[in-house]
């Protein structure tokens, strides 16, 4: 079997996905408390709208983590008893699969087709003639020469991850450049603050960008990545993947 222990240190991160009857799909996050043994762990009891959810003994879910420089792995736990580690709740898990690296990215993408925007700043020149004459004649009258400005733009998304998206744009931007945007997930309307991290001029005069979601609470993040699960769970069953 591949233990879950030979990619799994104390403190790192594990996800528990628990799929509801309504086929509605929950992310929860804990931390790894402890490693008692190759197949058995110890995590925090995860949160779940500020409660601690109820995971119960016997029951068996998926659980995922993911490995710098490695990829993301999947398996099997079971849970065992609920216990207090440093009198913080816990609970143990007992590998109940083999360990298996599903990919190499931390977040699933879905291809999709969804419009969106981005608003950036940009500074720009005063336009003098707009002036007022007495005033830009006046000595005593600092007229600044730059203002800064908002710029928008519509974008199409074309993938989409918890961790950001890739899209076409119609305007060039510089990498690391700080952009906010916006758009709607499933009737969501998502906001969002990102970095753009690539921007490939196309033969049609678009861009190719990609921007990392910098500025985006976790729980929005889940709803994506909810959402993604959950586009792929039905393509899987119309056999598309």
């Amino acid at each position: 079997m591949e233990y879950i222990t030979q990619n799994l240190e104390v403190s790192n991160e594990i996800e528990i996905l628990i799929f509801k009857k309504d086929g509605e799909m929950l992310l929860l996050k804990s931390f790894v408390y402890d490693v008692v043994s190759p197949t058995e762990i110890v995590i925090s009891n995860p949160i779940y709208e500020n409660k601690l959810f109820p995971l119960h003994r016997g029951n068996v879910h998926n659980f995922r983590f993911y490995k710098e420089n490695m990829g993301m792995f999947l398996f099997k736990g079971t849970i065992g008893d609920r216990i207090k580690f440093d009198n913080l709740p816990a609970m143990k898990i007992t590998q109940s699969t083999d360990c298996k690296k599903i990919q190499r990215r931390r977040f699933f993408r879905l291809d999709c087709l969804i419009n969106g925007t981005l608003t950036k700043e940009e500074v720009v020149e005063v336009d003098m003639k707009k002036v007022n004459s007495r005033l830009a004649n006046n000595p005593n009258v600092i007229v600044e020469t730059e203002e800064v400005v908002e710029v928008q733009e519509t974008i199409e998304i074309v993938d989409i991850s918890g961790g950001g998206l890739k899209a076409i744009s119609r305007t060039s931007h510089e990498n690391d450049e700080i952009v906010n945007g916006k758009f709607v997930l499933n009737g969501l309307e998502i906001t969002f603050e990102g970095t753009i991290v690539r921007n490939i001029p196309q033969s049609d005069g678009s861009f190719d960008i990609g921007i990392k979601f910098t500025g985006m609470s976790s729980s929005i993040q889940n709803q994506i990545i909810r959402y993604i699960f959950q586009k792929q769970r039905v393509m899987r069953e119309k056999g598309l993947i």
